[in-house]
């Protein structure tokens, strides 16, 4: 999810980037702005889920920039943040989701976040990503195998399809992946390169919701994609499309394959 912050103040940008960073998750990019002119080719460059204003910049002000931000995007979210309350009323003759008072508190920002008006961004249609778990595991995006640059980062994605959604610990994931080798500080850095690799290689297909890792945990979003296994126990596939094979490359999905087989 894209965020923007614009203030003409840079000191007063880094604090609250920092406030906002920590309620945000990883996969979230908080972007920096203290002149009009930038915020604008911002917005219209990332359309940012919410843009946080200071009311009084100079040349063209907050409550000035926000008419152009829902010309440009009226899906994002606006969020004032000013050091003068007079601009409170005005600035609530916008579609504004929320109203700051500088310096604006963690609470703060948490408030402003829970009061946006407008939803996040659609999630992508299921049958544009695929996981496939019968026989290998594969990736497909609009019919397309996906590549990603490191071996191991399209194991770690199985695992997690495999865990249905349940978050996954990096100490787990190096267990997974390294169960015949030592633990190492290197192996838990190498985790973190792999899922680095997921985030961009499913952006740059325009895909920022299956993969989530936040608080030092990692998951993936099931709503987000189609999966055969998940098809298959929700009964909405026929029994004859399971052969008995289950990501068949990576040893560790032989639990669940001898489970598919006890079931069905």
């Amino acid at each position: 999810m894209e965020y923007l912050i614009v203030d003409d103040e840079k000191l007063i940008l880094k604090d609250e980037e920092r406030t906002l960073r920590s309620l945000l998750g990883d996969n979230d990019s908080v972007r920096l702005c203290d002149n009009y002119l930038d915020a604008i080719e911002i917005v219209e460059e990332t359309k940012p889920y919410v843009a946080f204003l200071d009311v009084d910049m100079p040349e063209m002000n907050g409550l000035e920039i926000c008419k152009r931000i829902e010309e440009i995007s009226p899906d994002t979210n606006i969020v004032f943040v000013t050091g003068y309350q007079k601009y409170g009323i005005d600035a609530w003759d916008t579609s504004a989701s929320a109203f700051l008072l500088k310096p604006a508190t963690k609470e703060d920002f948490r408030h402003a976040l829970s009061m946006l008006r407008k939803p996040k961004e659609k999630k992508i249609l299921n049958n544009e990503i695929e996981m496939h778990c019968f026989g290998n595991f594969e990736i497909f995006f609009q019919g397309k195998p996906v590549e990603f640059s490191r071996r191991q980062s399209k194991e770690l994605l199985a695992y997690l399809v495999d865990r249905h959604g349940a978050a996954v610990t990096n100490a787990e994931l190096r267990t997974i992946l390294w169960s015949m080798e030592s633990d190492s500080d290197s192996k838990k850095s190498y985790v973190r390169t792999l899922a680095s690799d997921i985030r961009k290689t499913l952006k740059k297909l325009g895909i920022r919701d299956i993969f989530i890792s936040k608080h030092g945990v990692y998951y993936v979003d099931v709503s987000t994609f189609k999966c055969d296994l998940y098809d298959y126990e929700n009964g909405l596939l026929d029994r004859e499309v399971f052969h008995g094979e289950y990501m068949s490359q990576y040893g560790w999905a032989e639990v669940t394959q001898a489970q598919l087989n006890s079931r069905f």
